[in-house]
């Protein structure tokens, strides 16, 4: 990743304070304890729209406690600060959902047919894989409410490795960002200051449209209308998913002997089942 590049390329937006590193244990808990400090580790001042990209990442956290660990350039690792001055604080988790929706579009723009899985894995299909998918990218979403202050960090790791060269860690789900039969891959800089770009839209329709947020997420979310099976705290149930109300849950409707039970995940992980033959 060249920063010189990155920077020029995000002239005039709100995200002006770009650091790339080559290695970092995790780019979101570098970021966010630098916000509750108010500066980096080398004394400059922190603020809204500060972005911090990795190399690589030795400790890097995933949703539900995974661990997210990238060899040098294996993937996209960012982290955006945000400080949601003017945003209900309810709406803060959904800052998850804003930046998922800007890496879809921005991988559609290119060529990749992408989606959402709920809450916010961006998921490409492939009938080789096990569950019809595979997931491109990650998004988690950290929060820091103080007395005088409020921090919001959103991290995200899009794999940018070739088919072969995927690490069987990763998960069978795991998938490069453009398979070989896709468009060419763009430039770094140009896809990560689209995707940057992209998010600051989507942050500003959150925060004055909420409504119609929660329409532009639906219009991505591939797990609204697919049977999955959903993991609550070990518990595992399997239903079908009927939409994704204002606060983002997911409506899921299970079969019970009494007949339809309607569950509301506000947390948890998913699985898109394939349908029965």
């Amino acid at each position: 990743m060249d920063g010189v590049a990155l920077r020029a390329a995000l002239t005039g937006s709100r995200f002006s304070e770009v650091r790339v590193v080559d290695s970092i244990d995790s780019t979101n808990r570098a970021l966010l304890s630098w916000a509750i400090a108010g500066y980096d580790e080398t004394g400059t001042a922190i603020a809204d729209g500060a972005v911090l990209i990795a190399r690589s990442q030795t400790a890097g956290r995933g949703r539900l406690g995974r661990t997210w660990i990238a060899p040098p350039d294996s993937a996209l690792l960012m982290t955006v600060l945000v400080e949601p001055t003017s945003m209900p604080i309810e709406r803060c988790p959904m800052l998850s959902f804003a930046m998922g929706i800007a890496v879809v579009e921005r991988a559609r723009a290119a060529g990749v047919d992408a989606s959402l899985k709920w809450p916010n894995d961006v998921v490409v299909a492939d009938d080789t894989a096990p569950f019809g998918y595979r997931k491109l990218a990650g998004i988690l979403a950290e929060s820091h409410v103080g007395e005088r202050q409020r921090f919001v960090v959103v991290g995200i790791g899009i794999n940018l490795v070739r088919p072969a060269e995927i690490d069987p860690a990763l998960g069978p789900d795991a998938v490069p960002t453009w398979l070989e039969d896709h468009a060419p891959m763009p430039a770094r800089e140009s896809f990560t200051a689209e995707v940057l770009v992209a998010f600051d839209r989507a942050v500003a329709v959150l925060t004055d449209e909420p409504a119609g947020f929660v329409d532009r997420y639906r219009s991505v979310c591939s797990t609204i209308g697919r049977v999955v099976e959903a993991d609550l705290g070990g518990r595992r149930v399997v239903g079908t998913a009927v939409d994704v109300d204002p606060s983002g849950h997911l409506l899921l409707d299970v079969a019970s002997a009494a007949g339809t039970e309607r569950r509301v995940l506000s947390a948890g992980d998913v699985v898109h089942l394939r349908p029965s033959v």
